[in-house]
């Protein structure tokens, strides 16, 4: 048997696809791993943020620009915020860039539970300022969660060593944290405290607020290209001393309405500045009078001296500008219990992707929302104010065809427009896909996994952690956190590379296989073999090599029979190999790494081992009768097995195809050099004295070149 190479490595790659050179196609690219060169898909990995920072995640989002932003704690009244650089192509790890804090209110100790973290960075990567941070948050206190704004925010406020805070803003459009509300309903009275999700278009800046639970369910939209204002306000009239009155016509504020006082403050009362604020609580309001108290419902606080001209301002950085008088009512068509934390987006599903998603929303901007038991599209446009209905909403079950899988219970969902595809994670980091078709899963990979990632050269070969507690997937990554001491970083894997999505894969030069009677199996030299997974290999050939259906790298490719016999393959002169890699596939999520790979086959001019050419009983060119013959220079095991005489033209083509058993009327054999021959019967297993004799009836007058083999 022979051995032919694809040239996967003999020469460099290019991304430009050129059939007579190895080409990597989507995020397939050259690396180096223990010093082979090699072909693939990114590795898996992890981002091991409790490393860079001394601290875990709580969510991830990650912009287009190549920047992910960590959500790491929210305690105390501050939020700690991560940068990390990413390359989008996979090629280098993150790069961890520095922190800032944010401010929340904290005026009754609150406990924060996000509900949604997003980034907007600007248009493009050289976009290095006047950035936006959105969090949304439900608080133990209600009136102190909401969905905030850390505002102008640039890439130079992220350090390692002394990490800048964002206060809570008491001036319009400057740095600081912004809490947006309905204009309607601000301050005590303020109703977008049971936020479910939101999502964030960066094209348009619209951001999409998902308040209360499925019974009275609301979706609110923020226009976030609006700079964010607050509203001061000056008293009107001295506030005398030993008393708690303050004046100020038509404030419009209502009793237990948080504030703080931004300039002139009487003594007994606390200015906030530029540091963390003074929160005080409307009392005793009229409409053009009202007191202060410490605590909300609590006892006024008298002034103990003569001050003119106090300035206040709402607490927190209340805002109302971002507001776009977009509220729908109660919707209803909902079934299930909404998941939590950061999983609604905004997508573009497209039926080219998934012939299965309806018209009703094939190319709209879509809310994309899930439950655990359904996910929901929902069109923007239909997010109107007072809406009840979504008429063309659509929605698929989160069940498998119910022998395939158990009943999943999802506890995160995501949709990859770039895929057409739904992500569930089920069973702590169980993943599933699907398309949008009800009671079908596509693939079912990851499992529980419980190896140390922190300061440790372990890799995570496996795509999951012991507890997964967000996911997020972007341009075909799925980024999930991990919150387990050991694993307190963020999981990444290219999903949009798996070989099902026709993304990354790796093509060859074409090669001569005009030589090639008959394919026996394929054989790769990978690194990593041990820990990544399997790979796809197909195949296309023609008579020439400069046939139009090597112009394409993406159609007319035929699968190989991986572990098998591939001798039913009909090779012609010239041949490509594509090789595609499996990754979202059972518990091993790293797509394989390739150096080479080869065919190994049967040459049209090969002779069986057990058997040479016999020159002295071959015909001579012209001869009549003519005949071809073969000498026995091993023995076998036991018999000697039917075998295989196959002539070969010039051009390769198979003109001759005979063997012992079929066509055992023209062979013979001796036993004593050719001196006398027998007609054929059981063929004497000796070696250097048997041999075998074929008589050619017709010889085609052309140069033949023979093949015996057992097969």
């Amino acid at each position: 048997m022979k051995t032919l190479s694809f040239g996967l490595t003999d020469q460099a790659p290019v991304v430009v696809y050129d059939e007579t050179k190895p080409y990597l196609a989507g995020r397939a690219f050259e690396k180096t791993i223990s010093g082979t060169t090699v072909l693939g898909p990114p590795l898996t990995g992890f981002s091991n943020t409790f490393l860079d920072t001394a601290s875990g995640v709580l969510a991830t989002s990650t912009t287009p620009n190549g920047r992910q932003f960590q959500l790491l704690t929210i305690t105390g009244g501050l939020a700690t915020i991560a940068l990390y650089n990413i390359d989008v192509t996979g090629q280098t790890a993150p790069a961890y860039v520095g922190r800032i804090l944010a401010r929340v209110p904290n005026a009754a100790a609150t406990t924060h539970s996000v509900r949604g973290f997003e980034v907007y960075d600007g248009p493009n990567n050289a976009t290095i300022t006047n950035w936006q941070i959105y969090i949304g948050t439900a608080g133990s206190v209600l009136i102190n969660g909401g969905l905030f704004t850390v505002n102008k925010v640039d890439y130079a406020d992220f350090s390692t060593l002394s990490p800048p805070t964002f206060e809570m803003a008491i001036a319009s459009d400057v740095k600081g944290v912004y809490l947006n509300q309905d204009p309607a309903f601000t301050g005590a009275t303020n109703n977008l405290t049971a936020m479910q999700g939101m999502a964030l278009q960066p094209s348009t800046r619209l951001l999409v607020f998902h308040n209360n639970l499925l019974a009275t369910t609301q979706f609110i939209k923020f226009d976030m290209t609006v700079a964010p204002s607050v509203t001061l306000k000056t008293t009107t009239t001295p506030t005398a001393s030993g008393s708690p009155t303050f004046t100020l016509t038509s404030h419009g504020y209502a009793n237990n309405d948080p504030v703080v006082i931004t300039s002139n403050a009487p003594t007994g009362f606390t200015l906030t500045g530029a540091g963390v604020q003074t929160v005080y609580f409307i009392r005793n309001a009229t409409a053009n009078t009202f007191e202060l108290s410490a605590t909300s419902g609590g006892a006024s606080i008298n002034a103990t001296s003569i001050t003119a001209s106090t300035v206040l301002t709402r607490a927190f950085g209340t805002t109302n500008s971002n507001w776009m008088s977009i509220r729908t009512g109660t919707v209803t068509g909902f079934a299930g219990v909404i998941l939590l934390t950061n999983c609604e987006s905004i997508v573009v599903p497209n039926s080219t992707l998934d012939p299965a998603i309806p018209a009703a929303v094939d190319g709209q901007d879509c809310l994309f929302m899930p439950t655990n038991s359904n996910v929901y599209l929902i069109k923007l446009s239909e997010i109107t104010n007072g809406a009840t209905t979504f008429p063309t909403m659509v929605t698929v079950n989160v069940l498998g065809n119910g022998t395939d899988v158990v009943t999943i219970a999802p506890t995160f969902a995501a949709y990859s427009e770039v895929i057409g595809r739904i992500i569930l994670i089920s069973n702590t980091s169980q993943f599933y896909i699907k398309r949008w078709t009800s009671s079908a899963i596509e693939l079912i990979f990851g499992a529980t996994n419980t190896l140390w990632l922190e300061n440790s050269s372990n890799n995570p070969y496996t795509f999951a952690g012991a507890a997964i507690v967000n996911l997020e997937v972007k341009n075909g990554w799925i980024y999930a956190t991990l919150s387990t001491v050991g694993q307190r970083g963020v999981l990444y894997m290219d999903l949009r590379s798996h070989c099902d999505f026709g993304y990354s894969y790796v093509t060859s030069p074409i090669i001569d296989t005009s030589d090639v009677a008959f394919a026996k199996t394929i054989q790769t030299i990978e690194k990593l073999f041990d820990l990544t997974s399997t790979m796809k290999f197909e195949y296309k050939t023609a008579a020439l090599a400069t046939d139009v259906i090597f112009d394409d790298p993406d159609t007319g490719w035929t699968t190989f029979e991986q572990a098998s016999d591939l001798s039913a393959i009909s090779f012609n002169k010239f041949t490509q190999a594509r090789i595609c890699f499996d990754i979202a596939v059972g518990n091993v999520n790293t797509p394989a790494q390739i150096n080479s790979l080869f065919l190994s086959y049967i040459g049209k001019g090969e002779i069986s081992d057990y058997w040479t050419g016999s020159v002295d009983n071959t015909s001579l060119s012209g001869a009549s009768p003519m005949y071809v013959a073969f000498r026995l220079n091993k023995v076998y095991d036991t018999s000697v097995p039917t075998m295989y005489l196959r002539g070969y033209d010039d051009t390769g083509a198979l003109v001759y195809n005979f063997n012992t058993v079929t066509d055992i009327a023209m062979f013979s054999y001796s036993t004593n050099n050719g001196t006398s021959w027998t007609a054929m019967g059981t063929i004497p297993n000796t070696a250097l004295t048997t041999e075998l004799r074929a008589l050619i009836s017709s010889p085609t007058g052309n140069r033949v070149t023979w093949s015996l083999m057992e097969s």
